[in-house]
């Protein structure tokens, strides 16, 4: 039977189906260096970590005793201050990170508030903040495409 034909039969989904390639190639580059390099198609991407001193037990009581130093009493106070992402962003580990010696209190906050809101893939504005040592003692790569950008490349 035709390809052609293939495509009337009763069921089929009016497409040709792979009639026998080459099997998918794959890639030698990587996509970041040959298709997110182009112009026009920035990403944008921040570290995210923390150091979290050994002899601590609660996390979140540590982290509410550096908001208090700054005067906020809540979170509901400190996070409309630290400037979080607005939107989703992926994530990545990180291979090697240039340190700060002493970050400030406010950058300590709103990295662990990131940290607290990143699960295994995706840093989520909308999730809630758990603060667990496997979350927080991540060190992070923050990534964002411009999408709009990309599928206008056609």
């Amino acid at each position: 039977m035709s390809a052609e034909n293939n495509c009337r039969i009763p069921g089929s989904s009016g497409v040709f189906q792979n009639m026998g390639g080459p099997m998918t190639r794959s890639r030698s580059q990587k996509i970041e260096a040959s298709l997110f390099g182009k112009p026009g198609l920035k990403r944008s991407h921040e570290a995210v970590y923390i150091n979290i001193p050994p002899d601590i037990t609660d996390l979140e009581e540590w982290l509410l005793k550096i908001a208090l130093s700054l005067n906020w009493r809540s979170w509901d106070e400190a996070i409309p201050k630290l400037d979080l992402p607005a939107g989703r962003r992926l994530i990545f580990p990180l291979k090697s990170i240039d340190e700060q010696e002493d970050p400030s209190p406010g950058v300590v906050l709103r990295n662990a508030v990131i940290l607290a809101k990143c699960n295994n893939c995706n840093y989520l504005p909308d999730s809630p903040l758990i603060f667990s040592r496997t979350r927080l003692e991540r060190k992070l790569e923050l990534v964002s495409i411009n999408l709009t950008a990309y599928y206008e490349l056609d």
